[in-house]
């Protein structure tokens, strides 16, 4: 290896002959005839040895050999002056700064090449232990980064790492097998020991033995506690590390979490035993085909076909098993084939078939064809249900369809003469409701006979079963309220007819008063209904009223019906014979009660349909709640008044139906 000296002399004769005497194969000789191009290259090159001329004019050697020996990069080049000043002090001066010798000018050649090739010499284990501890570092740098790698890697690492002394203690373990087995944090897991974790100890015995005699041992399974107590199984891959003379120094390993592979390999041997268990005691033909060749079956399809076992139809083509031709004419071998390549195809393909049992016996069957992938190829898993007894059933079916559409037809047939009759019925039904509003008293006659009133009719049907009557006969006004047996058509037969015999008797001469207008008229009903006997239910109630308009005394009879008189807030109420306009079982004459009026009286006439109506609760209005909402509305005019009746009586309603006629007549009586 070449070795390179820098010469630093002012004098190029001296440099000239440093180069004679040292110039070898081995040697290269650099020059520098001042001290600041001597620092310059010295930095530059880092020659192995320098010759420093102490005499040199700017920078002298001493200087320039005290700046090199403050360079870190040049510090360590041994430096040997060469000059005439002989002085010990001089001498002193240069090994004090750092020189490694002293050459005196003159010199001696043989002196000169010996100091030299000593000082040469000694570099040589320098460099040697330089180039070594170059090495050494660069090794420890590459090592340091191994570790660092290392380190990074087992802390980051998923899998669960651990290191145990020769007794069990784990003495490192890294983040994920902390987590692994939940412990709080890594220093706890370090302190046990793994024969307080396994949950079968022998397991760990018995790895130790294969350890022992393998020296390595790969996924191995145990189970073991976590910190929360709870169990997860883990396979294990461990090695021992031993020492020069074979001692056991620890074990090593890496865990690895195979608790939810154990639950999904259970899971699918179960779900595998569950398949061959439905498949075996389905009660449904299912068969596997490979390779256009039944492979598998169930006993319901050696029972559906009639065979005695299993090895008859394996290995078969379905058109084995089936007529060779089907309903739809086509050959039977061609049609299996296409309708196998479409379920390939698709992935799932529904048809009827026809077989032919063992017994010769051709039958339909509904088949379901469904690719499944199996092993780069694809399985036809195929079900067959019996559509015999369905055919037989459609067939009946089909005939009682037929009866049924006859049915229908001669159904419709009725429903439209049916249809035909009811609107004949609405018809009749809207004639007699036009019928029933010209017996009423007309509201132009009401405003002729009476000043202030108001009427609240509400049938519950078309026809209604209740009815008001308003004259004037002579100095009385006569007004009555009255509700007969039943309501809508059959409701709206007796009004007609109550109507027109009260019409009638009040118009003659000879009545003198309001008790013996009942009595006629539940004569003339009783006679009407004669031929029904005196058990028949038809009449009706009634609250009638007659005013003679010059003394202002009202007469009132009632049967049922009461009359009601508001008087300065105060309610009066004037009780009926407890006797109906028609048969009953004890009969009594009806009461006239004679009423002084007085101005502003407020006069009411109802039937009961209003407090009898329930809401959705099914409870009734009743007559004192009906009572007490006349009594907090008397003071408003009569048209308001009915106006909060109507809406009273339809928030009680509410979504229930209405369930009887409603009839309120109010009067406001001026002197």
């Amino acid at each position: 290896m070449k070795q390179n000296i820098l010469v630093i002399d002012d004098s190029t004769n001296i440099s000239e002959l440093v180069s004679e005497i040292l110039s070898t194969k081995e040697i290269i000789i650099i020059k520098a005839n001042n001290g600041k191009l001597g620092l310059k290259k010295a930095r530059a090159i880092i020659p192995d040895l320098i010759l420093l001329d102490i005499m040199m004019p700017e920078i002298d050697g001493f200087e320039v050999c005290k700046i090199l020996k403050n360079d870190d990069k040049t510090k360590d080049i041994p430096v040997i002056f060469m000059s005439a000043l002989v002085e010990k002090e001089d001498i002193i001066k240069g090994l004090r700064l750092g020189a490694v010798d002293y050459v005196k000018k003159p010199f001696n050649e043989d002196e000169l090449q010996l100091r030299i090739n000593i000082h040469l010499e000694l570099l040589k284990p320098k460099k040697k232990l330089k180039k070594e501890t170059e090495i050494r570092k660069k090794t420890e740098k590459k090592l340091q980064k191994s570790e660092k790698r290392f380190r990074n890697l087992f802390l980051s690492v998923p899998v669960g790492l651990y290191r145990t002394d020769k007794n069990g203690q784990i003495i490192e373990a890294n983040p994920a097998l902390v987590k692994m087995l939940n412990y709080p944090n890594r220093k706890t897991l370090i302190n046990t020991n793994v024969k307080n974790i396994f949950v079968d100890t022998k397991k760990r015995d018995d790895e130790i033995k294969l350890l022992t005699s393998r020296k390595t041992v790969n996924s191995y399974s145990f189970q073991l506690y976590k910190y929360d107590g709870n169990i997860i199984s883990v396979l294990d891959s461990a090695r021992i590390i031993k020492n020069k003379e074979g001692e056991i120094l620890c074990y090593e390993g890496s865990m690895i979490n195979i608790t939810e592979r154990e639950k999904v390999q259970r899971a699918l041997k179960e779900s595998e035993e569950k398949y061959r268990i439905l498949f075996e005691k389905s009660n449904d033909a299912i068969l596997l085909i490979d390779n256009d060749r039944f492979v598998d079956c169930n006993l319901s399809v050696i029972k559906m076909l009639g065979y005695k076992k299993k090895s008859d139809l394996l290995n078969k083509h379905p058109a084995e098993l089936s007529p060779e031709i089907q309903p739809d004419g086509r050959q039977s071998y061609e049609k299996a084939k296409e309708m196998i390549a479409i379920a390939s195809k698709k992935g799932t393909y529904k048809f009827e078939w026809v077989h032919t049992r063992a017994n010769g016996e051709d039958f339909p069957v509904e088949v379901w064809l469904t690719a499944i992938p199996y092993h780069n190829k694809k399985i036809i898993h195929t079900v067959w249900r019996d559509l015999t007894q369905r055919k037989k059933n459609e067939q009946r079916i089909q005939r009682k369809n037929n009866k049924l559409k006859e049915a229908y037809i001669e159904l419709i047939k009725n429903k439209e003469e049916i249809e035909t009759a009811h609107k004949d019925i609405i018809a009749n039904i809207k004639y007699a409701k036009s019928i029933q509003d010209a017996l009423l008293t007309s509201k132009k006659l009401i405003d002729a006979y009476i000043d202030n009133y108001f009427l609240l009719f509400k049938p519950k049907e078309e026809v209604s079963g209740d009815f008001y009557y308003i004259n004037k006969i002579n100095d009385y006004i006569i007004f009555a309220v009255a509700d007969c047996t039943g309501h809508g058509v059959t409701g709206g037969f007796l009004t007609v007819i109550g109507i027109t015999y009260l019409h009638e008797i009040v118009r003659k001469k000879e009545v003198s008063n309001s008790s013996e207008v009942l009595n006629i008229l539940r004569q003339r009903l009783k006679e009407t209904f004669r031929t029904f006997g005196s058990e028949n239910q038809n009449g009706l109630d009634i609250a009638f009223c007659a005013i003679n308009t010059k003394t202002n005394i009202l007469q009132y009879s009632g049967a049922y019906n009461p009359l009601w008189i508001i008087r300065n807030n105060e309610l009066l109420e004037y009780k009926a014979t407890r006797n109906p306009i028609g048969f009953h079982y004890i009969e009594m004459d009806f009461i006239c009660h004679e009423i002084q009026l007085q101005n502003n009286d407020l006069i009411y006439l109802f039937s009961d349909g209003f407090f009898d109506q329930i809401n959705a609760e099914e409870r009734k209005f009743t007559k004192k709640r009906f009572r007490e909402f006349l009594l907090k509305v008397n003071s408003l005019p009569l048209n308001k008044q009915k106006i909060v009746l109507e809406q009273e009586f339809k928030k009680w309603k509410g979504n229930c139906n209405q369930i009887d006629d409603v009839t309120v007549m109010g009067v406001k009586w001026h002197e």
